[in-house]
């Protein structure tokens, strides 16, 4: 009984205890601010790497459809080129050359944009 008598007397002692636990409460709640902080950080480097990885993904399917593209515009023309080869020889056969089901002009101008563009008079976009 005296001992705490004692204890209480002293308040040098007591408010050491109340410093230190005080101390201990704002390090538990720095250390707790700056895991969440970590955590923030690192879901947003992994947010990072999803968007620059996805953008990689993008570029090459991006090459890959202009390949296509470049692909599909090639054959377009030899088609054009053949059929503008036969349509005369079915007529001396006297054979009948049926109309298209899509209008012939649109054909028509994108041959004549891209004979433009390859001899640099029209802007190639």
């Amino acid at each position: 009984r005296q001992n705490l008598v004692g204890a209480w007397k002293c308040p040098l002692s007591w408010q050491a205890s109340v410093c230190i636990c005080g101390a201990l409460l704002v390090q538990y709640l720095c250390s707790s601010k700056i895991l969440r902080m970590k955590q923030a950080i690192s879901i947003k480097n992994m947010a990072l790497r999803d968007v620059r990885s996805e953008g990689g993904r993008l570029e090459e399917q991006e090459m890959e459809l202009k390949s296509s593209q470049t692909s599909l515009t090639q054959g377009i023309r030899r088609l054009r080129q053949d059929i503008k080869s036969l349509v005369p020889r079915l007529n001396d056969r006297e054979l009948e050359v049926p109309e298209p089901d899509f209008p012939l002009t649109e054909l028509e101008e994108d041959e004549l944009a891209h004979r433009q563009r390859l001899n640099g008079s029209a802007p190639c976009w």
